[in-house]
């Protein structure tokens, strides 16, 4: 998928109206550690506009997998 500059500015906001927690579990594969600068570092870089565009998808997606986990965890 693909998102916008109005997705990118709705996701940021999200995420800094919340309190990130260190550590956020996608499933029972994948966890995040430090997650408050994942998430930090994939909105500056998703804001640049200088990554090709499969990988500002990847990096789109993780961003809301991240979301997501924080509004429904897995336990």
């Amino acid at each position: 998928m693909t998102f916008t500059d109005i997705q990118l500015f709705e996701m940021e906001k999200f995420f800094n109206e919340i309190t990130i927690p260190e550590v956020v579990k996608i499933d029972a594969a994948t966890t995040y550690t430090n997650a408050p600068l994942f998430v930090q570092e994939n909105i500056t870089l998703l804001k640049t506009k200088q990554l090709i565009p499969v990988i500002a998808t990847q990096r789109w997606n993780m961003l809301c997998e991240v979301k997501k986990a924080i509004l429904d965890p897995v336990k």
